[in-house]
């Protein structure tokens, strides 16, 4: 009989392998250049002014359309470059670009329900999620003795960081505290009758910038997903142990693909990121939720 852990171990690679082949067929389909007219992308590399999708298929719902393009444009796709050399439009054209980022994250969640009453939100996709510098949120499954153990305990676990160790469901309390942002009114008094004479408490959410996630739906600008091919979901490097379950004992495929991103990019300056020692940039955006499932 197969243990446990051979199958768990059997169906990480089977999930890293089908990740290598769909991303082969896009990379030899979307690679020829003459399946996009110049014309579409103001004469600049197609790839960086598009965005690819990559979801898991058996969530019960996920982002609607007009919210993954909103979210495609205002936060992944290039600004075409100004034709004049006006210092003011540069400078905006660089602010614009330090916003970008090269793939947005959904908030994958999965709700409890207890006696049709009581319901929990919970960040699912912890095993996928690095937050910044490098703070991990997977936790390992524990036995009910080291439940009962830890109970009596009592007692909050910090880091190396300082950081106190979350439970599924603080950080998705977390996700939605650290996006959430007073909405910006540029008209001023013309919104503040729209909204009825308050724009104080108006609030939005901004994508939460971290080292990976997934959350069961991510967009990839272009060129990062299918230039970089010598990143794989299987591209394993030495420093992805760190980030290695127990149980699985293997990195998330997500963690692998994003970590050779981040090693690829390092110190290129793209976008107009003022951190430029780490070019790639990948966060999760509270406001757009995928659900995986209700217990």
């Amino acid at each position: 009989k197969r243990s446990r852990e051979y199958q768990r171990k059997t169906l990480a690679i089977r999930i890293y392998e089908l990740h290598q082949q769909q991303r082969q067929r896009q990379h030899n389909f979307e690679s020829r250049d003459t399946i996009t007219p110049s014309s579409w992308t103001n004469g600049n590399d197609w790839r960086e002014n598009m965005a690819i999708g990559v979801l898991d298929l058996d969530m019960f719902a996920y982002p609607s359309p007009s919210d993954l393009i909103e979210t495609m444009e205002k936060y992944i796709l290039q600004q075409p470059t100004p034709t004049t050399n006006d210092m003011d439009d540069l400078k905006k054209n660089k602010q614009a670009h330090s916003k970008k980022f090269h793939a947005i994250c959904s908030n994958g969640i999965f709700v409890r329900v207890k006696d049709g009453k009581y319901y929990d939100m919970r960040y699912y996709d912890t095993y996928s999620t690095i937050l910044l510098p490098n703070h991990w949120l997977y936790r390992e499954p524990k036995s009910k003795k080291q439940k009962k153990k830890g109970e009596k305990e009592k007692k909050k676990k910090r880091n190396w960081q300082g950081m106190t160790d979350m439970n599924q469901s603080q950080t998705f309390r977390y996700i939605l505290r650290e996006g959430r942002r007073r909405k910006a009114f540029p008209y001023g008094a013309v919104d503040a009758i729209t909204m009825g004479g308050n724009t104080k408490d108006v609030y939005e959410y901004e994508p939460l910038r971290v080292r990976s996630c997934f959350g069961g739906l991510t967009l990839y600008r272009s060129d990062v997903w299918l230039n970089n091919y010598d990143c794989g979901y299987n591209a394993y490097h030495e420093g992805d142990a760190e980030f290695t379950s127990e149980g699985y004992r293997h990195a998330c495929e997500h963690v692998v693909f994003h970590e050779c991103l981040r090693r690829r990019m390092m110190g290129t300056s793209t976008d107009g990121a003022e951190d430029a020692e780490d070019g790639f940039r990948i966060a999760v955006k509270p406001d757009m939720m995928a659900l995986w499932h209700t217990v």
